[in-house]
């Protein structure tokens, strides 16, 4: 947890980002901070046939992508 919370301070901090995605690998499970301003907001996703809207590169993210190929045990 502290590698993914220093990471999220490096990348949050720099000024061209607008969203950073942190990807669980065990799960389908994905937590995102997009830039609203000057704030980052935070969303949590979780349901298999969800997708995730990157609007600064216009993007759909679906979950089939993310975890194509993916085995959970």
């Amino acid at each position: 947890m502290t590698d993914n919370k220093q990471k999220l301070e490096e990348y949050t901090a720099l000024a061209s980002l607008q969203d950073y995605l942190i990807i669980a690998q065990s799960i389908t499970y994905v937590v995102r901070y997009s830039r609203v301003g000057e704030v980052w907001v935070r969303s949590y996703f979780g349901h298999p046939e969800a997708s995730i809207d990157l609007a600064a590169i216009e993007c759909r993210l679906p979950f089939a992508e993310i975890y194509a190929g993916v085995e959970f045990i």
